[in-house]
């Protein structure tokens, strides 16, 4: 390879450890021995955790609004493990949000590397960044998973990416549909879909994060919480539906988690998102896309039927990194 590239990942599971069964972990699993690549998902995650106390105590919120600690950007050098086989430049790949001081230190560092940043999520939602980052001049290229968002903006496009794992499940059937996640700006059109399925006799586990406790509408399947469902945990779930439910996000057309998952793990899917009916990946056989909740047939839902995308690693990260390698950089 032309470079050796550092992916700036989200974490998971907190400052002092990595969860490996996160949803960030998992999506880059793919990547953990590929030669020329690391993964790091926080300042110093490959550091002592002597090393990083001192680092979280230097840079302490709490702390700082009292003393002013000096020369934080003293931990800049230690941030990723900068130990490859070869002294090829750098490429550094932000899918999490890195301050813009650390990035200028990076360019100053290494000035023949090149910076990516991939939006995994819309860019409207990150609006912030988006703006920081194109007046920074720092980043070579912008790369979104949404092919309207590309358009709109003038920037790349590559789909989704995210690693298959093996699941121990035995893969019994507990449900006929399942969906999990926030519910964003999606609640009131999830909890129409909901009570349609019931009505039609389809048994339904919703697990719904990020709504506010006066604006939940309880069902006997819709399950509410605070906190995200492991990510692990959500992919057994998903081996126990006959069905996955996608509902987008308004404007969003990109390939979902949820699209991903039944294509990996062979599961119907439905879904509103008309788009991907010119993707390879669909078959009315396995995808029933709607426009309205009352076009939803409720026997491809609850009919058994054997699902086989003959899936090949289509949304491997991996293919992301040789994107980069063969067609942008």
């Amino acid at each position: 390879m032309k470079y050796n590239y550092v992916v700036f990942n989200f974490p998971d599971g907190g400052f002092w450890s990595t969860d490996e069964n996160g949803y960030y972990s998992i999506c880059m699993k793919d990547l953990k021995d590929m030669p020329g690549v690391k993964v790091s998902g926080s300042p110093l995650d490959h550091r002592t955790k002597l090393v990083r106390l001192l680092y979280k105590i230097h840079i302490s919120d709490k702390l700082n609004r009292f003393i002013k600690l000096p020369c934080k950007e003293k931990w800049y050098p230690y941030y990723f493990d900068t130990k490859f086989e070869d002294s090829k430049p750098f490429c550094f790949v932000l899918i999490s949000n890195p301050p813009l001081d650390y990035l200028k230190y990076l360019k100053n560092k290494y000035p023949d590397a090149k910076f990516v940043k991939f939006y995994r999520d819309l860019i409207h939602t990150q609006q912030r960044s988006y703006d920081e980052y194109t007046k920074s001049n720092i980043i070579d290229f912008i790369v979104t998973y949404d092919e309207i968002e590309a358009e709109r903006y003038g920037i790349k496009y590559y789909h989704e990416v995210e690693s298959k794992i093996t699941l121990e499940s035995d893969n019994t059937i507990k449900y006929d549909i399942f969906f999990a996640g926030r519910a964003k700006n999606r609640l009131p059109k999830l909890i129409d879909t909901y009570d349609y399925l019931e009505s039609k006799g389809i048994k339904c586990f919703f697990f719904l994060t990020g709504v506010k406790q006066e604006d939940r509408v309880y069902r006997q399947g819709i399950q509410y919480s605070d906190k995200q469902m492991k990510y692990k945990e959500m992919l057994l779930h998903n081996t126990h539906a006959r069905c996955l439910l996608e509902i987008n996000q308004e404007d969003a057309v990109g390939y979902t988690s949820r699209f991903i998952e039944a294509v990996m793990y062979n599961k119907k899917l439905l879904t509103d998102n008309t788009h991907i009916k010119n993707t390879s990946f669909y078959n009315t056989g396995f995808i029933q896309c709607f426009t309205d909740i009352s076009e939803i047939d409720s026997t491809f839902v609850t009919k058994d039927d054997i699902v086989d995308y003959h899936y090949e690693d289509f949304f491997s990260p991996v293919g992301f990194i040789n994107y980069l390698e063969n067609d942008l950089l």
